[in-house]
């Protein structure tokens, strides 16, 4: 009966050998974080929120929605490419968006962002009770992102989009 056990013990100790530590090509795989994808081209896109188009009675459903895109070097404009929708209250939580709470008025406003947005960050200084927050997330959920305001004002973003590549 022991040796039985010894025996079990001793299978269990190779196969977590060689699992753990040896990893064949599969276990490696499902353990590692997924690869960038080397066929698409990171750009970066400079924006502003608006507190104009924040605040706006009438949500601005034109292009680039509560935000102001600066076109690109070449000409390029992304604000198409980058907000699909506008939208108040709560977006969903199965879609990428940047989520807009101004403290002062208690609205909540978002832009939902289109798969191609891998980040946003600030970009400049911007006033220490303004809080930019990313939603934690697992691998392959969508990007989001939370901007707490004390009240209406303009804060400069920068977006990182992976334009060619595959959009998971």
């Amino acid at each position: 009966m022991i040796r039985n056990l010894f025996t079990i013990i001793g299978i269990v100790s190779i196969l977590g050998v060689i699992f753990f530590f040896i990893r064949p090509d599969w276990i490696k795989n499902i353990s590692s974080s997924p690869k960038p994808d080397p066929s698409g081209a990171v750009t970066k896109v400079n924006a502003k929120l608006s507190a104009e188009r924040t605040m706006a009675k009438i949500l601005p459903k034109d292009k680039g929605g509560l935000l102001q895109i600066e076109p690109q070097a070449n000409g390029e404009d992304h604000s198409l490419t980058i907000v699909e929708d506008v939208g108040e209250d709560l977006p969903s939580r199965n879609s990428p968006y940047i989520l807009v709470i101004n403290k002062a008025n208690s609205t909540m406003r978002y832009c939902r962002l289109s798969p191609i947005v891998k980040k946003a960050s600030l970009r400049g200084i911007c006033p220490h009770d303004v809080k930019f927050q990313e939603v934690p997330s697992t691998p392959g959920s969508p990007y989001q992102v939370i901007i707490w305001v004390p009240t209406a004002m303009d804060i400069p973003l920068e977006f990182e989009l992976l334009l060619g590549g595959s959009r998971s």
